[in-house]
């Protein structure tokens, strides 16, 4: 019982804090009244004015449990906030067993994928350090963290399920709101988008996109107001909530689009800066990339490169659905590639069209939400969208409102949902009451749920202190104290990648040779391929490059698993100049067909090499020795099967999960 104790506590003293800062917010922007609607408004812009206030502390290494304590404490005792009456009403009856069904499972061990991988690993990271600790592996740590910093403060005090149970806070003030907004249609709204699988699993889940829908529907609903009232402390109010909701993520940079009509108060927009710039900024001061790990093309650096994000871009806009109906299945029914479903229920959301006469500012706001939703179409990004169709649905068709809430409800509920959604989903299973009680064991809940976590222990286990593992699959990082660096996530993590790949992918070892005869090496035209150097013989004293410069110790490091890339397409103009200059002999990938380099010629001279060895070479000049490597991964198989010839000594294995190290001799 004593674990649930500071579960409560991390919850109610981050929420309490959090309505405290926004009750005096509201006091001097004259808008507070004991109501609900007050009350709601003061929630999110506390939030936002806590998430500040926790990024101050991190930002000086302060995150310390009696300082969090006693901040929250002392907010609540200042303040004194109080919660006004709920109002019991028949139509609150269908709200209750899904309520129940969510604060039992974010009551319960977070097991959610990213939530338990990055979301909260980083906030164990940032907790462990007192602070802010830079991750140059790890492309989610340069994301703006509003509502982790939220996380992080709850998290002090009562670890992962606290921070689950405030973003279950902000699920839970969504149907409110939405009354508030919109009346009777606005609570049938609310039910409906309250009771949509996607909205659940996400609420109860240490992720932001629920907490980012509430404080989007939030600033439109105060530009609403000041359509109304003509006051600009609602303008003022509208600013701060678009300004957390970039903070939140940065696709709710969309909400400073609801300030647009309020233009002639441009100098009240000032007040969103303040959640906005400490995020670019600490982008800028780790890595010159003020929008980091993205606009790597704007912004180079060593960390993130442009030919990765590219491809990343290229695909969340279709997960590698082949067709609308494809997609249209996920959206609907639920798949494995889109984490989560609207249900069947989500065909009926066009039909919030039919409210364009009389709810125009309605709709504008839906596709204000939906037009980023292109650049990433996984469901939880429909989410933002859906308060504002909800209402102009229940707007409408007024007759239809309840029937569609209750409908909602009624497929939500796990049972349901198993008969008719793919068994791949993401969703809510049964209620795990034992778990949320601890009644049973965190370690064996988590044992039984997630392979993941059964990875993330052993590593614990095994791994000394201050070691670094490398994994080709995410591993959920909240549940080890060692530095994971994940493939994909980086530059450095893409070249420890690729040095594992060349042992088993012709495309990756260095089997092409060029002859250059002075040591200017320049791109002759434009190539859709990357131009990259594994190795120069002989090796020159010194090499300058034009593009990513920060790699060129890779083309003359004697070690033909790594290379210098450009990290894009090459262009024509692109050059590395050699010293001294003398005739040269350059080994590439044979990725590079469509590569001309001015003066040089394609020699037809083989090279091969141990690239096992090289491979081992590489990760321990990097202080990795650990590696953590899935059944599906690609070197998995072929370090089962010719395990003599891996420089590797094998630790443990888990399912399918193998812990290896390097050997420091061959």
């Amino acid at each position: 019982m004593t674990a649930l104790l500071y579960i409560a506590l991390g919850w109610v003293i981050t929420i309490g804090a959090a309505l405290s800062l926004g009750i005096l917010i509201l006091r001097r922007l004259r808008l507070y009244r004991q109501d609900w609607e007050s009350t709601l408004l003061a929630f999110y812009a506390g939030s936002a004015a806590l998430s500040l206030l926790v990024f101050t502390l991190a930002s000086v290494r302060l995150i310390h449990k009696p300082i969090v304590y006693a901040l929250g404490l002392g907010l609540i005792l200042a303040v004194r906030p109080r919660i006004p009456r709920i109002p019991w009403h028949w139509s609150a009856l269908p709200f209750l067993p899904l309520t129940v069904l969510y604060c039992t499972h974010a009551l319960a061990p977070e097991h959610s994928p990213d939530g338990m991988s990055y979301h909260l690993g980083l906030v164990a990271r940032y907790y462990r350090a007192h602070g802010f600790e830079m991750v140059p592996t790890n492309l989610y740590a340069f994301l703006s963290q509003g509502l982790e910093m939220l996380f992080l403060f709850a998290y002090a005090m009562g670890r992962h399920s606290a921070a689950a149970l405030v973003h279950l806070t902000f699920l839970l003030s969504l149907p409110p709101l939405l009354a508030v907004a919109g009346g009777r249609a606005g609570w049938f709204a609310g039910l409906f988008v309250f009771s949509l699988p996607v909205v659940g699993i996400d609420g109860i889940s240490a992720y932001n996109d629920v907490a980012l829908a509430a404080v989007v529907f939030a600033s439109w609903y105060c530009i609403q107001n000041w359509h109304t009232t003509q006051s600009s402390a609602w303008v003022s109010l509208a600013a701060l909530l678009a300004g957390f909701a970039f903070a939140i993520k940065f696709t709710g940079v969309v909400a400073l689009l609801f300030l647009l009509p309020a233009w002639r108060l441009w100098p009240v927009w000032a007040l969103a800066l303040p959640s906005i710039l400490p995020w670019l900024l600490r982008n800028w001061f780790w890595s010159g990339n003020p929008l980091a790990p993205f606009f790597n093309d704007w912004f180079p650096n060593p960390y993130f490169n442009a030919e990765f994000e590219q491809q990343y871009r290229a695909f969340l806009r279709h997960y590698d659905l082949t067709s609308l109906s494809a997609w249209l299945r996920e959206i609907v029914l639920g798949g494995p590639r889109l984490s989560g479903t609207l249900g069947p229920l989500a065909l009926a959301l066009p039909l919030a069209l039919l409210a364009a006469r009389r709810h125009p500012r309605l709709l504008l706001g839906a596709a204000i939400a939906l037009s980023i939703y292109p650049l990433n179409i996984g469901v939880r990004f429909l989410i933002p969208a859906l308060p504002f169709l909800a209402l102009a649905l229940s707007h409408a068709l007024p007759r239809l409102a309840l029937p569609l809430a209750l409908a909602a409800s009624l497929l939500a509920w796990p049972s349901v949902f198993s008969l008719y959604a793919s068994p791949h989903t993401w969703f809510l299973e049964k209620l795990p009451w034992r778990a949320a009680l601890r009644l049973e064991s965190e370690d064996g809940f988590l044992t039984r749920k997630s392979a993941g976590y059964v990875t993330a222990r052993l590593i614990e286990q095994v791994v000394p202190p201050g070691e670094s593992v490398f994994a080709l699959s995410p591993i959920p990082e909240s549940y080890t104290s060692r530095n994971i660096l994940i493939g994909y996530q980086s530059t450095q993590g893409q070249q420890l990648s690729h040095a594992l790949a060349a042992p088993i992918y012709d495309g990756y070892q260095a089997s092409q040779v060029f002859a250059c005869p002075t040591g200017d090496i320049t791109v002759e035209a434009d190539s859709p391929d990357s131009f990259s150097i594994s190795e120069i013989e002989p090796r020159p004293q010194s090499i300058q490059c034009s593009r990513h410069p920060w790699d060129t110790p890779l083309a003359i490091d004697r070690n033909p698993a790594t290379r210098w890339r450009t990290w894009g397409a090459a262009r024509s103009g692109d050059h590395c100049s050699l010293s001294p200059s003398q005739s040269y002999r350059l080994f590439i990938t044979p990725d590079q067909w469509n590569l001309q380099l001015r003066g040089c010629h394609r020699e037809l001279t083989p090279y091969s090499a141990d690239y096992r060895e090289a491979a081992r070479r590489f990760f321990l000049s990097r202080q990795i020795r650990y590696l953590a490597i899935d059944a599906p991964d690609y070197p998995a198989r072929d370090m089962r099967e010719n395990a003599k010839l891996w420089p590797l000594d094998l630790l443990a294995e888990r399912g399918t999960m193998r812990l290896y190290r390097w050997r420091l001799a061959p």
